[in-house]
């Protein structure tokens, strides 16, 4: 039992009622049941909001919250204009299951209402608000949408496998839209069901439309419900903001109800017959490939004319391209925001990823803006890098050339011009060996670690001795610290071979070869 006086809503789900009223041009039943708020609830909002002189969204969206509030609380509101407000409202669900047993009444459930409720109704209102709940339960009919009003949407549940070109396979998921006023179908390949590429198919399929439904009605998916529920479903929150978006609703098939979405489960299987078993056989090397094929076999079936009316699905949806919602200007991102702070090399991580900033905001802290396919980091409020998702699983870092700091703070000594001037301590030939090691990289403080070795071969081989080695090096073009250490190790062995001859001594007592003779 519920009693409609006295339910205190938030003014987001006021914002949201209003939303769909004046935007979406919905009635307030279909209003409750997106919302899962009972009719009465909406109306009231709805009545408060007539009173207070707010007859459009954009006067809603310049209210701020405190305003809204006091303009819809202020407002008077007649007591002729709601009169269910004082009464109290049965279960239906329950009185419907409980009439269903045997020997059970009416007027008996009639009666046990009265007994539950502190103001109940008539029982000519209880009569004819079972018999219409009972009809709007159990009927079965044929479902005719205005044209631009639904769009059903769906994974399918076959999947088009193609060659990754290493000797594996990767199995594509095939997204599958189509329009409940002309049949119009579009579908496309997507590496997963994740909340990311189910964004994307979305974002595709209203540009294939040209513009955006009223209303979508999506499976009971995770990237589209966190969780099922026959009254208010937990709309996944990235899937409600894309919703806001584009100005339209979201209505989640009913769990285990087919006929909820029973448009796109004909349209899979049109997919699944007339596009993938003609692939079957075909070998691809690539999504894009696939997806080459795939839209021009889609591209077929939309132009295959109907078998009981004239047309095909093209020309019927010209009839409701006009009803379609203009689309914005950007399409919808998906993101995820994360604050993190500058490591001692300049990156950040995302993923086991790192990717750099510029080195003045070491230890910093910065805000990351995580897409699909880039990585945006702002500091204060400004860009300050911007990088492509790293997708290789071989590669680690994204390092910008930019933020590489000529003299770095956390390595004050170990700069270039300070690398030179320690190098011509030790002679021309390790000068000359420096400079051409760091011109050979890239980025210069990537040799300053193999000079470091360098230098400490001096602590065990004379300067004379280092030169000789960083020259044989030089005239190899090798530029490597164990290169320059076996020259050194090697010429020590040579020496320590090479023994000199002692010189010919005169003596009596000495006789030569020629003495044996």
């Amino acid at each position: 039992m519920r009693r409609n006086q006295g339910v205190k809503l938030c003014m987001k789900w006021k914002r949201e009622i209003l939303r769909h009223h004046f935007q979406l041009k919905m009635g307030n039943n279909e209003i409750a049941r997106i919302l899962g708020k009972s009719p009465s609830t909406v109306s009231g909002v709805l009545t408060k909001a007539k009173s207070a002189g707010i007859d459009s969204f954009q006067m809603v969206e310049i209210l701020q919250d405190r305003e809204l509030e006091n303009a819809l609380e202020t407002a008077k509101v007649s007591e002729e204009t709601n009169p269910c407000e004082e009464f109290d409202i049965p279960d239906w669900e329950s009185v419907l299951r409980e009439s269903r047993k045997k020997g059970v009444t009416i007027f008996l459930l009639y009666q046990e209402y009265c007994q539950e409720a502190s103001n109940p109704r008539g029982k000519t209102w209880f009569y004819t608000e079972l018999k219409r709940f009972r009809q709007a339960k159990e009927a079965r009919m044929s479902f005719s949408y205005q044209p631009g009003e639904r769009l059903f949407v769906d994974f399918s549940g076959l999947k088009l496998r193609i060659n990754t070109g290493d000797g594996g396979h990767q199995d594509l998921e095939v997204f599958v839209a189509v329009s409940g006023y002309s049949d119009l179908i579009y579908a496309d390949l997507c590496d997963s069901q994740a909340v990311p590429d189910w964004i994307e198919m979305h974002n595709n399929c209203f540009e294939y439309f040209g513009g955006v439904p009223r209303i979508i009605v999506p499976d009971n998916l995770k990237s589209a419900v966190n969780k099922s529920c026959r009254y208010e479903p937990d709309i996944n929150p990235t899937y409600r903001q894309l919703a806001e978006h584009y100005s339209c609703a979201i209505i989640p098939a009913r769990v285990k109800k087919a006929r909820d979405k029973a448009r796109v489960e004909k349209a899979v299987q049109s997919v699944q017959r007339q596009i993938l078993a003609v692939m079957r056989n075909l070998e691809f090397f690539s999504k894009q490939e696939a997806r080459k094929e795939f839209f021009r076999l889609l591209q077929e079936l939309n132009q295959k004319p109907f078998q009981k009316e004239e047309g095909c699905r093209f020309s019927k949806f010209e009839e409701e391209k006009e009803s379609l919602t203009p689309l914005p200007e950007n399409k919808f991102r998906v993101c995820e925001t994360k604050e993190l702070k500058v490591a001692f090399d300049y990156h950040i991580a995302v993923d086991k990823k790192r990717y750099s900033v510029p080195y003045q905001l070491l230890h910093k802290q910065v805000m990351v803006r995580i897409e699909k396919r880039i990585i945006e980091i702002f500091y204060d409020g400004e860009r300050v890098a911007l990088h492509q998702r790293i997708q290789d699983p071989k590669i680690k870092f994204s390092t910008i050339y930019e933020h590489m700091p000529s003299h770095h703070k956390a390595y004050a000594e170990w700069n270039p011009g300070r690398i030179i001037n320690w190098a011509n301590q030790y002679g021309a030939g390790v000068k000359k060996f420096a400079g051409a090691l760091l011109a050979s990289m890239k980025i210069p403080e990537q040799g300053f670690t193999r000079l470091s070795g360098i230098f400490n071969l001096s602590k065990k081989y004379s300067p004379q001795e280092l030169n000789r080695a960083c020259e044989a090096a030089i005239r190899c073009s090798s530029y490597s610290y164990k290169y320059v250490k076996q020259w050194l190790k090697d010429n020590a062995i040579e020496q320590s071979k090479s023994v000199s001859k002692p010189e010919n001594i005169q003596h009596e007592n000495l006789q030569g070869k020629q003495a044996f003779e």
